[in-house]
């Protein structure tokens, strides 16, 4: 579309921007011809071997040549030296035209003269000009007739010069107008060109990004979910392996806790599936809270959990972050800490909401807590929470000491914050 725009405008430039050039040309080649054909009743008299039509028809074709060479060298930009040549030479040859002519038509000939130098020299110029004709119409009816103004004839001559004076100055005000406009246009459609080409890169950009941002989110979701039930389906079946030969049934009961866990696993890929498709699914995180702790049942610690506020205002983003976040801690917990007591602790005020997951195992060393493969730093879970807070403008905090426990704290504001907001670690001392 905006290709068809940018070549209806430059037709349309090509087309019209000469035609300051072809009106005069059609002014001069049709005064030119009416002053012929009036003065072919009156040869000239002198020693001169021509006659007069002959001489009128020669130099209103000089008048002409004029147009024609000076459109054909320069265009529409015509020097200031050359411009002043070129008027004096039809002012020379518009002054031999009123010598030879009889009819007094020539007078109408002489509004070109300020027409043309009102775009080589401007609207002052051009009006100086006007009144200098105007004042050598005056000359030259005055010779045709002493008394001239007391002719009917003449004064009809005199006004109608005055009023094609005043008529070429308008025309050419309108003329450059519209050529002001016509080039605004131009500018307005290179800029129009410029800004398409950057929001078509601009989209570009932002395709990548989204496209990067959707596989971030589904790696974060493959990992939150398929790898916090895969790890408790692993530890479910190292139990079944540890208990075979001393305790068959406990070891039965670990291997049909471990299928009960991958069929939860693979109804969790459904759901996720649903929720691609449908964004509007409702979210509980008092739910969803309670059955990882019920998928836990069977870990070597205990869990006290606590859920307290509404969750009506919350996004969905916000409560499955800090969903996210409990099932992340507490799978590297069940993967690191060999605690004995985990307590996870939910407010959702009316402001933010605040998790706090802590338990009491063999902690995290100071200077290794910032490093990968560090408990409750298991990679890429936790990179993953930093990003989904960054997006919802939370922050995540994890205080630990060896030997005695970690404590992982995150808050969600209840309404999108500005994105960027800061998240991060901090150690206890």
């Amino acid at each position: 579309m905006l290709d068809k725009v940018s070549q209806w405008v430059q037709s349309s430039q090509s087309a019209v921007r000469p035609f300051r050039r072809l009106f005069a040309l059609m002014y001069i080649a049709l005064m030119s011809a009416t002053v012929v054909y009036l003065n072919l009743n009156h040869p000239y008299q002198g020693a001169f071997p021509f006659n007069r039509p002959t001489l009128l028809a020669v130099l209103a074709v000089g008048l002409v040549v004029i147009e024609v060479w000076e459109q054909h060298r320069y265009g529409l930009d015509v020097p200031r030296d050359v411009a002043s040549i070129l008027l004096v030479g039809r002012v020379m040859l518009l002054a031999g035209v009123s010598a030879l002519d009889v009819s007094g038509v020539s007078l109408f000939m002489y509004p070109v003269i300020p027409y043309i130098a009102f775009f080589a020299f401007g609207l002052r110029t051009s009006n100086v000009l006007g009144v200098a004709c105007f004042i050598f119409c005056l000359w030259q009816v005055s010779r045709m007739d002493r008394r001239w103004y007391g002719t009917t004839d003449i004064l009809l001559y005199l006004v109608i010069a005055s009023e094609l004076l005043i008529f070429m100055q308008a025309m050419a005000s309108v003329i450059h107008q519209d050529e002001q406009n016509r080039q605004y246009q131009k500018e307005l459609l290179a800029d129009l060109a410029a800004s398409h080409r950057q929001l078509e890169a601009y989209a570009e950009q932002v395709g990548e990004l989204a496209a990067a941002e959707e596989r971030n989110r589904l790696a974060r979701d493959i990992h939150d979910t398929l790898g916090h039930y895969l790890t408790a389906i692993n530890i479910q079946l190292e139990k079944a392996q540890a208990y075979r030969q001393r305790n068959p049934a406990e070891a039965e009961q670990a291997i049909q806790d471990a299928k009960a866990t991958a069929r939860e696993a693979l109804e969790d890929v459904r759901r996720s599936v649903g929720v691609l498709r449908s964004a509007d699914q409702h979210f509980s995180l008092r739910e969803a809270l309670a059955e990882v702790v019920g998928r836990l049942k069977d870990s070597p610690f205990t869990i006290d959990v606590s859920v307290s506020g509404d969750e009506e205002g919350y996004s969905r983003s916000a409560l499955m972050a800090l969903y996210r976040a409990a099932q992340e801690g507490l799978t590297n917990i069940q993967k690191h800490a060999q605690a004995r007591h985990v307590s996870l602790e939910v407010r959702l005020d009316a402001r933010q909401a605040h998790l706090r997951l802590a338990d009491d195992g063999q902690g995290l060393d100071p200077k290794g807590a910032e490093q990968p493969g560090a408990a409750l730093h298991d990679g890429y879970g936790l990179q993953g929470l930093r990003e989904r807070l960054e997006v919802l403008g939370g922050q995540l905090w994890l205080t630990s000491e060896p030997e005695q426990g970690a404590v992982l704290n995150v808050v969600v504001p209840r309404r999108l914050a500005r994105p960027g907001a800061a998240s991060g670690w901090q150690r206890g001392r």
